[in-house]
């Protein structure tokens, strides 16, 4: 061990300059070392503020462009809603400014305009037309309008419901009569469906419908009470809202069952449709009815068809009657008929019952 007392003077100072230089050289060293950590520090943070200022960057662009994309699809909403309200302004505007219609739809099958009145032609389609017209315009009692009315119907029932019926007057005439019920207005129509299942019920039902939903109609009078098969077309465009809009008309005195719950106003007009179904007469042709009363009294006779069978009813007498039965027409081709002479015996009344499909057509 070397003792520092001994050692000269130019030993120690070396020594010590020694020192201080390995202790500079360190102070040196972690200095430069710190200096690179933080300028690699620095460099690191660089960076990620780059990549961050490039995010934001890219996110400022989508932000702008989707504030772009807004306010242009803002302006074409904006825009759209514009000509949207003028649009509805002058939709108004032209609804103000159409006239206003009624419709009044009738099923001919089962609304039957008075036979009286189609006797009559011409004449009588013209009255009906008016008479329904003024009731129709008196029930409203609103600002003016236009009134259509149309009458479906099968004609080739009708005409055969009337000579069934014995109406000769009305079925001879009925065209006449839906001539003149035509011309009585532009907008009235009487049209002959003809004879599909359920062709006066389809027409019906579709105009419904069609006139319920159009603006410029603003009254529906219905002349079908006598069918219920309505009822679910009425109850439908009640639940739509249309109420409002309905009215019934009544044909028969009594409407068919259901039609008094639906809760709509109603019109009758006075002697305008038959009050009752048509039933088949009793009475037979001209000449059955000339051969009836030529028959010995308390003898009544049905009228005779080719293709149904004559019951004849006998008193109850003392004495035999004799009474003819008509077998079939003359081979002339006139009006007159072929009679057999028969004898009944008294008996109590009794019925007879005659084929004419197994008399000889010879008589």
């Amino acid at each position: 061990m070397i003792d520092n007392q001994t050692l000269p003077e130019y030993a120690s100072e070396a020594l010590l300059e020694k020192c201080l230089k390995t202790i500079q050289s360190e102070i040196t060293n972690l200095t430069l070392n710190l200096n690179e950590d933080q300028s690699r520090r620095i460099r690191e943070l660089e960076s990620d503020l780059r990549q961050t200022k490039a995010v934001v960057e890219y996110f400022q662009t989508k932000l702008d462009s989707a504030r772009n994309e807004h306010a242009k699809e803002k302006a074409v909403l904006m825009e759209e809603i514009t000509k949207g309200k003028e649009q509805q302004v002058q939709e108004l505007q032209m609804i103000k400014s159409l006239e206003r219609q009624v419709f009044c739809l009738i099923d001919g099958d089962g609304t039957i305009f008075s036979l009286s009145q189609v006797a009559k032609g011409q004449t009588g389609g013209r009255e009906c037309a008016a008479k329904l017209t003024e009731s129709i315009r008196k029930q409203l009692n609103t600002d003016p309008f236009h009134l259509y009315v149309w009458v479906f119907i099968n004609k080739g029932g009708f005409l055969e419901t009337l000579r069934k019926c014995g109406k000769e007057d009305a079925r001879r005439n009925f065209d006449d009569f839906i001539r003149g019920f035509n011309q009585a207005a532009d907008r009235f129509l009487m049209v002959d469906v003809g004879s599909g299942k359920e062709a006066v019920d389809a027409k019906i039902k579709a105009y419904l419908e069609d006139e319920a939903k159009c603006l410029q109609t603003i009254k529906i009078v219905f002349g079908g009470c006598h069918d219920n098969g309505y009822l679910t077309t009425l109850r439908s465009l009640i639940t739509a809202g249309h109420a409002s809009k309905l009215v019934l008309l009544q044909g028969y005195n009594e409407m068919a069952a259901g039609f008094r719950t639906i809760d709509l106003p109603c019109l009758r007009v006075d002697d305008l449709f038959e009050p009752e179904k048509l039933c088949p007469s009793q009475s037979g042709s001209p000449v059955l009815s000339a051969a009836v009363a030529s028959t010995p009294a308390g003898i009544v006779k049905e009228r005779l068809r080719s293709n149904s069978a004559t019951f004849t009813s006998l008193p109850a007498s003392g004495a035999p009657v004799n009474q003819r039965i008509p077998l079939h027409p003359t081979q002339s081709g006139s009006t007159g008929l072929v009679w057999r002479n028969t004898v009944a015996s008294p008996q109590s009344p009794r019925s007879r019952h005659i084929d004419p499909n197994k008399v000889s057509s010879d008589g």
